[in-house]
């Protein structure tokens, strides 16, 4: 098995302007991730050329590295933006000991995090989780393609689901089985510590228990019968967090459903400009 972190998404605060021209909103966008996240900016920014593309809400601008390695999204008019970075980005770092450090650099502000691992084999996806011990995630989902197959273990609306897939020949990666876990949000940040704590291997097996991978080709480099603990809100704040997911957001989804709001706009003008406040 083969594991490296394949995704990182992460914020970072910078100040923001009304009257800003959009020419200068990069200038300054570079300047916040150098002071915010040196290691970061020296590894994955420095040297490299980035090309404009379309944003998606709230930010109205974003930049593309030149080898579509990670994105920086940002608003003139927001005091943060938001930093991804996809797994060709991941790989220039050099090995999982990199990838590590940049992880733990922008623990405090991470939003996800993918843990991959790569497996030699001829088994297929539907294969691999069949044998599954499946108490913990009921959902799950499946997608074909000419490209390849996967099959989705958990809810890609919650907070940790994971996808096993197999690229089809003649891709250069079909002789890898992958199976990937995606980690949001508390979830991302409660990983990295995790992993400072216990190391990537334990933190993979644990991994394997907490998904029930039981196929005879998950072979992590430790054994556990450890499985991550999912990250939970302090218990007062519980029935706030039910009332939220069970009335709020499905109100919000029909209104904007409707035409009547867009939840979006509503989202980046009342919202993240409250979280920007200090506390106080």
């Amino acid at each position: 098995m083969f594991v490296s972190i394949d995704w990182l998404s992460f914020g970072f605060e910078m100040e923001g302007q009304q009257k800003m021209m959009a020419f200068k909103l990069f200038d300054r966008v570079g300047d916040a991730i150098a002071a915010q996240y040196p290691l970061f900016n020296a590894r994955m920014c420095e040297g490299n050329n980035f090309l404009p593309r379309t944003a998606r809400a709230p930010y109205n601008s974003s930049m593309l590295r030149e080898d579509h390695g990670m994105t920086v999204f940002a608003h003139q008019m927001l005091n943060h933006g938001l930093v991804e970075v996809g797994g060709i980005g991941m790989d220039t770092l050099g090995g999982v000991e990199a990838e590590i450090e940049i992880a733990r650099e922008v623990q405090g502000r991470l939003t996800r995090i993918d843990i991959a691992c790569d497996i030699f084999c001829d088994v297929q996806p539907d294969e691999f989780c069949s044998l599954r011990d499946g108490k913990r995630f009921k959902s799950w989902g499946e997608q074909k393609s000419e490209s390849g197959h996967t099959i989705y273990v958990g809810s890609r609306t919650s907070d940790r689901y994971a996808r096993v897939y197999r690229y089809y020949e003649p891709h250069p990666r079909h002789q890898f089985l992958r199976v990937e876990h995606v980690l949001k949000a508390e979830q991302a940040k409660a990983a990295v510590k995790q992993i400072e704590h216990s190391g990537l291997p334990a933190f993979v097996a644990m991994l394997g228990n907490t998904f029930g991978w039981t196929h005879p080709i998950w072979t992590p480099d430790h054994d556990t019968d450890e499985a991550v603990k999912a990250w939970r809100p302090e218990r007062r704040a519980g029935k706030t967090v039910m009332w939220l997911h069970a009335q709020v957001i499905p109100a919000i989804v029909k209104l904007h459903r409707d035409g009547t709001i867009d939840a979006r706009q509503l989202f980046a003008d009342h919202i993240l400009p409250e979280l920007d406040k200090p506390q106080g």
